[in-house]
């Protein structure tokens, strides 16, 4: 056999294995990028039900100081999160709704821009909910792109720090004299799917040791979240305890929806 022809098979060999290996590489950069997006559309879902639940904190008069900084933070952070979505490369579909979530954010911003009053409670609550409907809408688009459980867990995850939002959202709304049958339903609804998110979270094979202690530290977390919202409106400093006991609850599940975009960055 000469050198050339030897040169020749053993080039063949390795453009081969080459090509045999760039399918599973454009999977691995696929799942990869598709977890980033499903982080970055599930943030407004958060976001939306953390902007109005601020407003309602305003009108109540909790916590005026912190709550108008939420606010502020909120709205910054759903501008960048428009601007990181620009940078994807999505299907025709997906483009569509990231364009329906610039334009509800739009709305709901406007309204977040007007003074506090009571009588505006009701459209803060329902656009922030149109906007979460859109973002919950356009996650699972992303999520069912994909055969593999670890993309559909970070949707979970992030689904978390939205609830605990939504919840004391419709906990002050409920304060306001806004106790309407939908929002108790949705505030007991919301109740058990965080608590079956959290038992879904540790049962994932993608959840690391560490993972798992934050789940914990989550599940203490909510502990003393629902513990707040269970007792009775009329005690001193309690709706100010659930304000601040959703912020840490919404800082901790931002932490594991974080940390599982990175576990799948990790295990492809």
């Amino acid at each position: 056999m000469s050198q050339q022809l030897y040169l020749s098979r053993r080039t063949f060999v390795q453009v081969s294995v080459a090509g045999l290996c760039l399918p599973a590489a454009f999977a691995t950069h696929a799942e990869v990028a598709l977890a980033t997006s499903i982080n970055r559309t599930a943030r407004f879902r958060a976001l939306s039900q953390r902007s109005a639940k601020g407003y309602v904190q305003l009108v109540l008069n909790i916590l005026p100081d912190a709550t108008k900084n939420t606010i502020a933070t909120s709205q910054r952070l759903m501008l960048s999160s428009l601007d990181e979505l620009a940078l994807g490369n999505y299907s025709a579909e997906v483009s569509q709704n990231i364009a329906a979530i610039k334009v509800e954010a739009a709305v709901l911003n406007a309204l977040l821009a007007t003074a506090p009053k009571r009588d505006m409670l009701v459209a803060v609550s329902v656009q922030a909910d149109k906007l979460t409907e859109q973002a919950n809408k356009t996650t699972e688009l992303l999520a069912n792109q994909t055969k593999s459980g670890n993309a559909k867990i970070v949707a979970i995850a992030d689904k978390q720090r939205m609830l605990s939002q939504r919840l004391a959202k419709n906990y002050f709304l409920q304060a306001a004299n806004l106790n309407t049958a939908a929002v108790r339903q949705q505030l007991a609804s919301d109740r058990a799917e965080f608590k079956a998110g959290l038992t879904m979270l540790k049962d994932a094979p993608i959840s690391t040791a560490n993972i798992r202690q934050d789940i914990e530290l989550c599940a203490m977390q909510w502990y003393l979240f629902e513990t707040s919202i269970d007792k009775p409106r009329s005690r001193p400093f309690v709706m100010d305890d659930v304000a601040v006991s959703s912020e840490r609850l919404l800082d901790i599940t931002s932490s594991l929806s974080s940390h599982y975009e990175k576990a799948v960055k990790d295990v492809v």
